[in-house]
């Protein structure tokens, strides 16, 4: 049914009669933009956090790793 009424709002929307393969081409054409997309953001995402993970920030050292005990919070 779903099928159906994508063929007739592609058909709308572009102006020619469409079929079922025309509307299953659109929708696989539409898949891979959106995992190309996808691929690219999180590469770009992965770049950012990567350059964030290795910048270097004034006053951090190694002390701001050790553990802290939290047994000095009130109960």
């Amino acid at each position: 049914m779903k099928l159906t009424k994508l063929v007739g709002y592609l058909t709308e929307k572009t102006g020619k009669r469409m079929t079922y393969d025309d509307v299953i081409r659109y929708l696989i054409s539409n898949f891979d933009k959106k995992e190309i997309l996808k691929e690219k953001k999180i590469d770009e995402f992965t770049q950012k956090l990567l350059s964030y993970v290795e910048k270097s920030f004034l006053g951090a050292g190694p002390e701001d790793f050790e553990e802290y005990e939290y047994e000095d919070l009130g109960d």
